[in-house]
């Protein structure tokens, strides 16, 4: 276990780009791009990129050592959701264009376009929105959490008092 968490360290910026360009483009390339390329373009791929860098960095700047596999266990499992929620938002969007044929996500290119399936992929978009802001939000207090209690003489930094 400890090595998949160090793995998921070393691993944090090249996957959190990755997933923002999945979530941004890659659709596109698996025949569900749209208009929502240019839309997330100037609103969900800055904050993303923002948010996914802040706690990138806080995670880089823990004093977790390396044989304690450079995240916590919650640290770790946190990621892991933030990141399966980004997937998922990308593999459910439902883009639209501008004919009626456009309107598709790479889910409903494998089972099939019709208005189930179409409402199907938009609750699990909404779902996965829903789930990456409140796991990045439970990631970035147990990292700023974790950035605190290892300052020189704050509670549980292993100073002894006078």
């Amino acid at each position: 276990m400890t090595e998949l968490r160090a793995f998921t360290f070393y691993v944090m910026i090249p996957l959190n780009l990755l997933l923002v360009l999945w979530v941004w483009i890659g659709r596109a390339f698996l025949g569900a791009g749209g208009w929502w390329i240019v839309i997330l373009t100037y609103t969900a791929v800055p904050v993303l990129i923002l948010a996914l860098g802040l706690s990138s960095i806080l995670a880089i700047t823990q004093r977790v050592p390396a044989s304690a596999g450079r995240l916590t266990p919650p640290k770790w499992a946190t990621h892991l959701v933030v990141w399966a929620a980004m997937f998922g938002f990308g593999f459910f969007l439902v883009d639209v264009g501008d004919d009626a044929d456009a309107e598709k996500s790479v889910f409903t290119q494998v089972v099939g376009v019709n208005s189930g399936t179409i409402a199907v992929s938009n609750t699990l978009t909404s779902i996965c929105v829903l789930t990456f802001l409140a796991a990045w939000v439970v990631l970035l207090v147990l990292l700023i959490a974790g950035q605190r209690s290892r300052r020189p003489g704050a509670i549980g930094a292993g100073t002894s008092s006078p």
